[in-house]
């Protein structure tokens, strides 16, 4: 057994594949052909297009799936092209391109069904083992391409969002291994001086909750006792959001009431020349667009050249050759793709917080690390330029969502037998 292969089955090079390309798309924005958009994880999407075919039995309904987010996706362009978006300049092979993306991430959902059902426990055995290295190098790659060389790596701001899923999973297994523990105030440090001020506020609300959910197990009353402290920590962030606390020079209370009135009155900042501004104006120019097509969606790719149209290319950490950024990928997501977007995000909200509030007392402490990352993703995703290419983000949801559903066949088989 090697790094969680077993060298002696011959049936595990299906295995060795998808764990590489895996590999490939985590460190994407490094394994490329320097200067191009052609990753190695992208050469070896014809290998895993293979094994996904293999696999067909398992992945029926995906494949329902893709087929059908393809047609009300094309459906809601060319609707959005003709009916509202006259102004914006469409172009196809910008869909297509966007579509590409999706289906990228298709093929990450498609690969981590396939492991968890034929390799479970090779692959669990597998990231327990190589968990810390994993952290370590994300560290390393985060202080030199963020810190000490800004800009070397593509979206800088997608790194702090690993952290985000990093520091509750760390704090998870810091019982059996405590050098974990060790990592988790280096890597608030590194956001810290790296000015991922989203990440750093969203990386400390999960350190509460996780102490929070960890307190209350010890009751009898857990979901009592849970939602009194989740109320009483609300009320403490209200009040230290009243305090005049400056991170990095930047008034917290001002920057946060500022942006919460403009978004309340829908009315943009004039003033362009703050990131901070443009991300606003990016959530209030899709805000509006929602409500002026009535939540049926603009289609994939759109929101970046709405954002385009309508802001002028000031700063080029948010600006491309098409549009602009709008530096929110919830927002993104529901802008693009309209209602069932917007059902889908507020079901597997409620799924997860009610599993965290009323079905954790008894859950590993890995799991509810795993619920606590998913139920404050709405937060700390607004660190991320884009999260399209941001494949570590990807592997992680398809796990946890894989998983969480896979325990409720094992408790309906459960209480079956019973």
């Amino acid at each position: 057994m090697i790094l969680g292969i077993d060298m002696k089955k011959t049936t595990n090079i299906e295995y060795i594949i998808m764990i590489l390309a895996l590999f490939f798309a985590v460190f994407s924005d490094l394994l490329r052909i320097p200067s191009t958009k052609i990753s190695f994880f992208r050469i070896m999407i014809p290998i895993i297009i293979i094994i996904v075919i293999k696999n067909n039995k398992l992945l029926h309904k995906y494949y329902f799936f893709l087929m059908l987010f393809f047609l009300v996706s094309f459906v809601q362009v060319l609707s959005y092209r003709y009916l509202w978006g006259n102004q914006v300049n469409h172009s196809w092979s910008h869909y297509l391109n966007y579509l590409f993306l999706y289906f990228e991430i298709w093929l990450i959902f498609a690969m981590i069904k396939i492991i968890y059902c034929k390799y479970f426990t090779i692959f669990r055995y597998f990231v327990d083992e190589t968990f810390i290295v994993f952290t370590i190098v994300i560290a390393i790659l985060y202080y030199f391409a963020v810190i000490r060389v800004p800009s070397y790596i593509e979206n800088q701001n997608n790194y702090s969002c690993i952290f985000n899923i990093i520091i509750p999973l760390l704090i998870a297994k810091g019982k059996n291994n405590k050098i974990c523990y060790l990592f988790v105030p280096i890597l608030l440090l590194e956001m810290l001086w790296g000015d991922s001020k989203i990440s750093l506020i969203v990386a400390l609300i999960e350190i509460i909750v996780m102490a929070i959910v960890f307190v209350a197990k010890q009751f009898k009353n857990y979901s009592a006792i849970i939602i009194i402290l989740v109320l009483g920590m609300i009320a403490f962030l209200v009040w230290i959001l009243s305090l005049d606390i400056y991170i990095n020079g930047y008034n917290i209370k001002i920057m946060i009431n500022g942006m919460l009135t403009h978004i309340k009155d829908l009315t943009l900042y004039p003033d362009l020349g703050k990131s901070l501004n443009v991300r606003t104006n990016t959530i209030i120019i899709l805000i509006r667009e929602l409500l002026r097509t009535s939540f049926l969606g603009i289609g994939i790719g759109n929101s970046v050249l709405l954002c385009g149209l309508f802001l002028p290319n000031t700063l080029n950490s948010i600006t491309s050759n098409v549009g602009i950024s709008p530096h929110n990928p919830l927002l993104e997501f529901i802008s693009d793709n309209g209602v069932w977007a917007i059902i889908l995000v507020i079901v597997l909200f409620v799924f997860f917080a009610k599993k965290l509030i009323f079905d954790s007392k008894n859950a590993s402490k890995g799991d509810i690390a795993c619920r606590v990352v998913v139920i404050t993703f709405p937060l700390w995703c607004m660190s991320a330029s884009g999260l399209y290419t941001t494949f570590f983000v990807w592997i992680f949801i398809a796990y946890v969502l894989i998983n969480e559903k896979n325990s409720i066949i094992q408790e309906k088989l459960e209480r079956g037998y019973k």
